[in-house]
């Protein structure tokens, strides 16, 4: 999407520069303008929005499972007695701290 919407705007810019050029009529100018003002509205008001989302819940997705498997492996390694089984009182004393 950011990709498309980066070309439709370069390409507007391009035809309202080159307008002499092309010998565009002024209706013709007017249309590329209001097109140029409408795909820079759509990028800053819903393509930037959605690229921070996306790339925030990517970052979340990744990191998330490692630090849940951290906490785990730190929680376990506190309560856990050195026969290996869970006793009550050092779950509760892991909770307290």
């Amino acid at each position: 999407m950011w990709v498309l919407t980066f070309i439709e705007i370069q390409s507007n810019e391009v035809m309202i520069a080159h307008a002499q050029e092309c010998s565009l009529t002024i209706e013709e100018i007017w249309a590329y303008e209001g097109s140029l003002k409408w795909w820079k509205n759509v990028y800053v008001t819903t393509i930037i929005p959605l690229i921070g989302i996306l790339t925030t819940s990517g970052i979340v997705v990744i990191v998330t499972p490692s630090l849940l498997q951290l906490k785990q492996n730190v929680f376990f390694k506190r309560v856990r007695n050195k026969s290996g089984t869970l006793t009550l009182d050092r779950f509760l004393q892991s909770k307290e701290d």
